[in-house]
């Protein structure tokens, strides 16, 4: 009986540790959504500029 608590204590460990780094990857993907747009904007803006130069 000891043997199965130890396991089932481990795999509950094992299994608050995953959800912890799921967590921590989405906030990343987040983060990288967030600067991916950024840049995609300042491209554009870019673009823009020139555009509005030779006009």
């Amino acid at each position: 009986m000891a043997t199965s608590d130890a396991v089932l204590k481990r795999l509950e460990q094992k299994g608050a540790e995953a959800d912890q780094i799921i967590e921590y990857l989405k906030q990343q993907v987040a983060l990288l959504k967030e600067k991916a747009i950024l840049q995609a904007t300042l491209r554009e803006e870019k673009k823009l500029r020139v555009e509005n130069a030779k006009l």
